[in-house]
């Protein structure tokens, strides 16, 4: 029995972790030209997937209220997250997903 229980918490880890992939939001990317994959928006942070598999969470402690605020603006717009990350948070992160 506890090796069921251990497999089905397998399963659902991997589950939830291909489902946490499939919520990210596609960056638009209306230049062309972002290094920026995907987001994911939450109250305080933002989830940001760059197209060489790296993604980094910002949040408000990391890199700011209006920092974070601005990156979240950029995101839904779809044009400018790329160059707001590299010119102001690059190194602003508050862990790697």
């Amino acid at each position: 029995m506890p090796s069921i229980i251990c497999t089905l918490f397998v399963l659902y880890d991997i589950i939830y972790l291909d489902f946490k992939k499939i919520i990210m939001t596609t960056y638009l990317n209306l230049d062309g030209d972002s290094g920026v994959e995907a987001y994911e928006i939450s109250e305080r942070s933002i989830k940001v997937k760059f197209l060489d598999d790296g993604c980094y969470l910002y949040d408000y402690n990391s890199a700011g209220v209006e920092a974070i605020e601005e990156m979240k603006h950029l995101a839904i717009s779809g044009s400018g997250l790329n160059a707001y990350i590299n010119t102001h948070v690059k190194n602003k992160y508050a862990s790697k997903c």
